[in-house]
């Protein structure tokens, strides 16, 4: 017979179970559909682009509490509110990148800033720079098995970022892991999006 608060927290505790099976099982699923060739198929529909993130930045210091890992987002005022992607393939390659970000800065506070670079005809380029705000490995020189990632495929370094690469790819995008100083990475993202719905 637990009080409301014990009730409480236990069912904060299934939930966030529950949020982070379905993301296993979400990335086994995006896993298996690169390997049997689906991952090419985009699921178009228009949704607000900064309300995801926003959403995205909660569910990650959520599901991350325990760790005592934080990210951060920093939106630049040009990124667009509503565009037209696949949202639910573009949320599960931020949520590999920030995740693998955390182990290849070595942080535990992450920051995520989301830019964007608008085309013609409707298009825009959208970033995402990781970069850790503690600076843990500044002081030193960075790993030679993470240094090495920096001019051989990032995809190698594990299995979500080898989606993650693969996914970038899909919206005609890149994954990029830059040494700023000696002691400090910086890793980069970049997809196209449709900044309007298509009208035939």
């Amino acid at each position: 017979k637990p009080t409301f608060s014990q009730a409480e927290i236990s069912l904060s505790d299934i939930k966030k179970a529950s949020d982070d099976l379905t993301q296993l099982i979400d990335t086994l699923v995006n896993i298996n559909d690169i390997e049997v060739g689906k991952v090419n198929v985009i699921q178009m529909s228009v949704f607000d682009f900064h309300q995801m993130l926003q959403k995205l930045e909660t569910f990650l210091n959520a599901s991350n509490k325990e760790k005592s890992i934080k990210f951060t987002f920093s939106i630049n005022e040009n990124v667009p509110y509503l565009i037209n992607s696949d949202e639910l393939r573009i949320k599960r390659t931020i949520m590999a990148l920030a995740q693998n970000a955390v182990s290849l800065l070595n942080c535990s506070n992450l920051n995520i800033s989301v830019k964007a670079h608008i085309h013609q005809f409707q298009q825009a380029s959208v970033f995402f720079i990781f970069t850790s705000i503690d600076n843990i490995e500044s002081s030193y020189a960075v790993p030679q098995k993470k240094h090495r990632f920096i001019d051989q495929d990032l995809a190698g370094y594990s299995t979500s970022m080898a989606m993650a690469k693969e996914l970038c790819h899909l919206f005609d995008g890149d994954v990029n892991l830059t040494q700023l100083t000696p002691g400090q990475l910086l890793l980069s993202a970049s997809i196209n999006v449709t900044l309007l719905p298509i009208t035939y």
